[in-house]
């Protein structure tokens, strides 16, 4: 299901994990449209958790953030999350549909 603008202005900030790993999902699912519905702000808190996030799994890095692969939070919750790179393939959703019945509260 696609977020509606009005979903995307109800997130908060400072961004949690769960509305983070929601944007990235939304980006894949929309080829990258949902950045047109949302603030300044919420974009720049969600690269700046792409950025804690990446640090986090690749300590002393020396990447930019244009050239970073997004990366889950590094918490219990999302230590199996599926790390999808560029666009949404068939395998990639049934992953994450997979992911999402292992773990029905997130």
């Amino acid at each position: 299901m696609a977020l509606t603008k009005e979903d995307l202005q109800k997130i908060k900030l400072p961004l949690s994990d769960e509305d983070y790993v929601t944007l990235r999902e939304e980006e894949l699912k929309t080829n990258g449209d949902v950045w047109k519905n949302v603030s300044k702000e919420l974009k720049e808190a969600f690269e700046d958790k792409l950025i804690e996030c990446f640090d986090k799994n690749s300590p002393h890095n020396q990447v930019s953030i244009e050239d970073m692969v997004w990366t889950p939070p590094a918490t219990k919750e999302y230590k199996d999350y599926p790390v999808i790179r560029g666009y949404l393939t068939e395998e990639d959703l049934a992953s994450l549909e997979e992911w999402h019945r292992n773990h029905p509260n997130s």
